[in-house]
């Protein structure tokens, strides 16, 4: 009798230690090293900025599990790349690390020079963002995520397209290197594109160009710097800077699952860009 409950006392001490060690990363409660040696391992890291895809994100892990006899641990809300993240990866033999949440891609980029035997995926849920120069030329075990500029290309023609067809008045502002498409002008007026790149009279030739036209919206294609930038939202311009002025609305289920045929496939590090179907839309805002 007393063999039988320490029995059952011991099988109880198992079972919370197994759930105390799942507490605070989702996923299987332990990977031991044996079965990370003959399965593909792989370690999920999202910010808190992703909480309303974190139901989908979970069934699409259970999915790689039941269906592809993946492992994984799944560090949610991480605000910054901790060393409590860093020590996880060092400590075991990850396939994968997959990153969601510009806050923690530098992190995760630094940590990718000493883990080389790892591969890391950083996915950039901002446009534009900063990281590609952050990661070395030569790192061979980094890829990059992120929205390139026919994504953007092709969001901007949808909203001038829509705004066009409002009879909105536009102003573009770009340089001499990257025109404004013939068909986003409809109005076929020179003079609603300003060059920045001229001569430093530019930011009068906006200025004369807005009383003129009183437009609806300013468009800033390209060619500003953070100096040209802040002279003209000093103007309280109804501006739009393709470069910030717009968020992506990710479909992060889709990406990993994505992310899963890719897996069996030759790594390609350097930069990599979403399909549109892992989007949903990029949203433009005013200044």
């Amino acid at each position: 009798m007393k063999s039988s409950r320490k029995s059952a006392k011991a099988a109880l001490i198992s079972v919370c230690l197994l759930v105390l060690a799942g507490c605070g990363n989702r996923g299987l409660p332990e990977i031991k090293p044996e079965v990370m040696a003959n399965k593909h391992a792989v370690y999920l890291v999202t910010s808190g900025k992703i909480k309303e895809d974190q139901t989908k994100i979970s069934e699409v892990l259970e999915r790689w599990h039941q269906d592809n006899q993946l492992v994984f641990n799944w560090k949610q809300n991480a605000d910054s790349w901790s060393d409590e993240i860093a020590k996880e990866i060092e400590a075991k033999s990850y396939d994968y690390v997959y990153v969601m949440g510009d806050s923690l891609l530098d992190g995760a980029a630094k940590q990718a020079e000493a883990v080389k035997k790892t591969k890391f995926i950083l996915l950039q849920n901002k446009p534009n963002g900063s990281l590609t120069n952050a990661v070395p030329e030569k790192a061979d075990n980094v890829q990059i995520v992120e929205m390139n500029q026919q994504n953007i290309d092709n969001q901007m023609e949808s909203w001038v397209k829509l705004h066009n067809k409002l009879g909105d008045s536009i102003i573009w502002l770009t340089v001499k290197d990257k025109p404004i498409p013939k068909e986003w002008n409809i109005s076929n007026e020179s003079d609603r594109v300003v060059y920045l790149d001229t001569d430093d009279k530019w930011l009068d030739r906006v200025k004369q160009q807005v009383t003129k036209y009183r437009p609806n919206w300013v468009v800033l294609y390209a060619g500003a710097d953070e100096t040209k930038s802040s002279k003209l939202k000093a103007l309280n311009l109804p501006l739009i800077d393709t470069s910030s002025s717009f968020s992506a609305e990710m479909k992060w289920d889709a990406v990993l699952d994505n992310q899963l045929g890719k897996m069996n496939q030759e790594f390609r590090p350097g930069i990599q860009s979403y399909t549109e179907q892992e989007f949903s839309q990029l949203k433009f805002d005013k200044n």
